[in-house]
């Protein structure tokens, strides 16, 4: 039975090479591209790990409707889980460039937490100095040594001009989504990194830090439980005073 089940199938392929060759080909392109596939994922998975970790993206972000202040620090680094906290300031401003408006997130410069990834320039290094995305900067075609213009009288703002020394981007910004606001169209447009240039008595965010997760990869069951740890811990000394939201 095996022998002549075998020679019909040998006479079929032979009177229908062609069939059979297109067949085979199809297969063996189905069975590669779904190797590939398979071998991607976890590539890519690997790349985005290190390219956070680099980065030094924060684990935890907690916001608070009236801000937090260096106590709230204080209290989260007492939690064993945390390794650091940092507290950072951010805010929306219409800016000029060229004479062209736009709404831009004004984020503050902090070496430790979040840090930009340099594609060209240098880092700012005083409070008349910034950094800005570079898909913004490409798509208006400006470029560095370029001035922005932040158009307010909000004396929190130390410093209203500044110059374009570096292009980056950044890992809180992963999609092409800015986010919305309450300015001008409801949209905002660009990000921008600027050293020392609030004067807010307080934070607007704080990113905290946990110990042990650099050292997992992230969208691992592992890493999802241990930032999951932490945040219990933290809402464990949410104060009733200020509505907080931990992400």
């Amino acid at each position: 039975m095996k022998k002549a089940l075998l020679k019909n199938s040998l006479k079929a392929i032979t009177k229908n090479k062609k069939r059979f060759l297109s067949m085979f080909f199809m297969a063996l392109l189905g069975v590669g591209f779904f190797v590939g596939l398979t071998a991607a994922s976890p590539d890519m998975e690997d790349t985005l790990d290190k390219y956070l970790d680099n980065t030094k993206t924060y684990d935890i972000n907690i916001l608070a409707t009236l801000g937090l202040t260096d106590d709230d620090i204080e209290k989260l680094e007492e939690i064993e889980q945390i390794e650091a906290a940092y507290g950072v300031q951010y805010k929306d401003y219409v800016i000029e460039i060229e004479s062209k408006d736009y709404v831009a997130q004004i984020i503050e410069y902090n070496e430790n937490v979040n840090t930009p990834y340099l594609i060209e320039g240098r880092m700012p290094e005083n409070n008349t100095e910034c950094l800005i995305e570079q898909k913004f900067l490409e798509y208006n075609n400006y470029e560095i040594g370029d001035k922005i213009n932040i158009k307010t009288e909000d004396e929190e703002v130390v410093q209203k001009e500044l110059t374009i020394v570096g292009i980056c981007e950044s890992s809180l910004y992963i999609s092409n989504e800015r986010g919305n606001t309450n300015l001008g169209t409801g949209t905002i447009n660009c990000y921008i990194f600027a050293k020392d240039i609030f004067n807010f008595d307080y934070y607007t965010t704080i990113y905290a830090k946990v110990k042990g997760a650099e050292e997992l990869e992230i969208n691992k069951k592992e890493y999802e439980d241990l930032i999951e740890q932490a945040k219990n811990k933290i809402e464990g000394i949410k104060t009733r005073k200020r509505r907080c939201k931990i992400q």
